[in-house]
């Protein structure tokens, strides 16, 4: 007899133990404070300065980034194009192992994923002036083409060559286009041109945005 009811208790109890959780994670619920995802500092900081459009270069950390600094005599391996400020800035370029569920595909990255400290050791931001409103939408729709195709360093009979440089040169008017210019370039496995970042920086006018310290 003791027992059954030890038992009927013992039931009533959990019973009332669920309910009570139950209404506290409800009235949780009801009362909680949304939580607000900012941006990481870096992004933060500079994110109202920048405008779609925009060519941004980092200084890699990888071997291949060292090998294309010493071969262009630059301080920048790679580059991109902000192509979106709200509700955050994106960035769009072609790369080999940003993102290993990516691999060897243009991509569109967050500003924070572009200059995490793992991957860039310094980078700096430029604006094109002489890009008017349609040249600019041009060069933005012909960048969002590209997305996900892949990376390629050499042109083949059926593709074109499609590296970091060259998915923003496409995109560019043709009178920018003509002052981008390769350097002829030799390392194991390859021999011909290629166009590294700091061709752009040879393009009149640029006004300088943004220098990381």
């Amino acid at each position: 007899m003791w027992s059954i009811r030890l038992v009927r208790l013992r039931v009533v109890i959990i019973l009332g133990l669920f309910v009570f959780l139950g209404a506290l994670l409800f009235w949780r619920s009801l009362n909680a404070t949304p939580v607000v995802l900012s941006m990481p500092p870096v992004a933060a900081h500079i994110a109202e300065k920048l405008q779609p459009g925009d060519l941004i270069f980092r200084s890699g950390t990888a071997y291949e980034s060292y090998l294309i600094k010493q071969l262009s005599g630059s301080d920048f391996s790679h580059i991109g194009v902000v192509v979106s400020t709200t509700p955050n800035v994106q960035i769009i370029h072609a790369t080999t192992d940003d993102d290993p569920k990516r691999l060897n595909q243009v991509l569109r990255s967050s500003l924070a994923e572009f200059v995490t400290p793992e991957l860039a050791s310094q980078w700096v931001v430029y604006r094109m002036t002489s890009l008017d409103d349609a040249a600019r939408e041009q060069l933005l729709h012909s960048l969002e083409q590209v997305v996900g195709l892949p990376f390629r360093i050499q042109a083949t009979d059926t593709e074109v060559a499609r590296y970091c440089t060259t998915i923003i040169r496409d995109g560019l008017p043709l009178t920018l286009q003509q002052q981008l210019k390769p350097q002829a370039t030799s390392y194991p496995g390859f021999k011909g041109e290629l166009l590294f970042p700091n061709a752009f920086l040879a393009l009149e006018p640029l006004e300088l945005i943004y220098h990381s310290e």
